[in-house]
């Protein structure tokens, strides 16, 4: 009768799953553990998308962990020594254990904040699950709104090794009203 025999039977046993293994809700030592989530930057389209008149990035934000996503984050976008940082609000759209979610941030990550129309440049994402973002932004951003400074609980979101993701996104070749109908028709008069 011991720890990891899968019976919750010795004093000071929390838990028994069978195991010694830390990271499955119940640790080496039978002590209950917080499941976590971990957040990760996933697929990043390769062309900026159009609709509206706005041409801007979308990306995905995975879910690896093995608990709920619940917490609001931040996330950073940088490209040519210029970047938008912006706050995911999980509480308003929470993130599943092995799910992905597509961030649409038009206002935030508008190509117009990077360069322009025709460009092509490298893009990085980062999802802040170390809270680091708000440091970094002091450094970087003069003045930023009230949505950037605002409070991010990010305890217990994982680790950090594949919270971030460079990829060559290209910035379009015309703003459109409507995604994915490339038409003269469609063009935006801008």
């Amino acid at each position: 009768k011991k720890c990891g025999d899968g019976l919750v039977n010795i004093l000071g046993e929390e838990c028994d799953d069978g195991n010694n293994a830390n990271g499955d809700g119940c640790d080496k030592e039978c002590k209950d553990e917080p499941l976590l989530p971990e957040l990760i930057v996933g697929k990043i389209n390769e062309k900026a998308a159009s609709e509206a008149c706005v041409n801007s990035f979308e990306f995905e934000i995975c879910n690896e962990g093995k608990s709920e996503v619940k917490d609001n984050f931040k996330i950073a976008v940088y490209v040519s020594g210029k970047n938008s940082i912006f706050t995911y609000k999980a509480e308003e759209q929470p993130i599943l254990p092995g799910e992905c979610v597509l961030v649409k941030n038009p206002t935030k990550t508008n190509i117009l904040k990077f360069g322009g129309i025709g460009e092509t440049h490298e893009v990085l994402i980062v999802v802040d699950v170390g809270n680091d973002i708000e440091e970094e932004q002091s450094n970087t951003e003069e003045g930023a709104n009230e949505e950037e400074n605002e409070e991010v609980n990010v305890i217990g979101l994982g680790n950090e090794d594949n919270n971030e993701k460079t990829q060559t996104i290209y910035f379009g070749d015309n703003y459109y009203y409507t995604p994915n109908d490339f038409s003269e028709e469609n063009i935006c008069n801008t």
